[in-house]
């Protein structure tokens, strides 16, 4: 900095040393108020973090951390193969009120839901559906043979939901990832509900509450030792 300072004020001619030293002191005296304020205004417009979030700036500190908009995510393999497109249909089967539905790509979004719901068999048999992902966790429970040969079936995703009828998954056999961090009650009881029946050869990696674990006389629950048997399995107990 010395270098530049003395490279930006240069000596002048006649000049001693000790004015030069103070004019060097006052630029960088008026150096740092300038810095300062760059951090004395509030900050507008849209600033993304490091984890995707939005973020509000005053004075050069975070005040305020605006999560992105979460949705009740369907994925299909493509668009014009979704199962409806008018949301009030889906409202209709789903018992929810969502307001909006949005296209992008091959995804639909919906938001603006305000109750919760248990999730039917609209999809039963659907060979388009690829993934579903409640980030506005609306689901709370799981009914027979939601997703039962759903043959396309990667992605299930639902961290509100707390229990499901047996047969859910029977025979989606495409499935890799399942999310029931807090699903106490599996498939019905605690033995082998057919939940991941005619589901083998998958790698596939499974999130369940802890309870799961040992909820069958000290033994997992009967539809988990059903998907490690038939599978390359990651049970993640939480």
């Amino acid at each position: 900095m010395a270098n530049q300072l003395q490279t930006s004020l240069p000596r002048q001619a006649g000049e001693n040393e000790v004015t030069w030293l103070t004019r060097i002191i006052k630029a960088i005296k008026t150096d740092i108020e300038y810095i300062a304020s760059l951090f004395n205004k509030t900050y507008s417009g849209i600033f993304i973090n490091g984890d995707g979030d939005t973020v509000t700036v005053d004075k050069g500190l975070i005040v305020s951390v605006e999560a992105p908009p979460t949705f009740f995510k369907l994925t299909w393999d493509a668009i014009g193969n979704a199962l409806y497109t008018d949301i009030a249909d889906y409202n209709a089967l789903l018992g929810s009120d969502f307001t909006t539905l949005t296209v992008d790509g091959n995804d639909q979004l919906l938001t603006g839901n305000s109750t919760t719901f248990a999730m039917p068999a609209i999809f039963n048999a659907n060979a388009s559906l690829i993934a579903i992902n409640d980030e506005v966790e609306s689901v709370t429970s799981i009914s027979n043979g939601a997703f039962q040969d759903c043959t396309e079936l990667i992605t299930a995703i639902f961290p509100a939901c707390i229990s499901t009828s047996d047969s859910i998954f029977k025979t989606a056999t495409a499935l890799t990832t399942v999310s029931l961090p807090l699903c106490a009650d599996l498939g019905g009881t605690t033995g082998d509900d057919s939940v991941f029946f005619n589901i083998s050869g998958q790698t596939i990696t499974l999130t369940i509450p802890v309870s799961r674990q040992t909820c069958d006389g000290g033994n997992p629950d009967g539809d988990i030792v059903y998907l490690a048997a038939n599978n390359t399995a990651t049970i993640i107990y939480v």
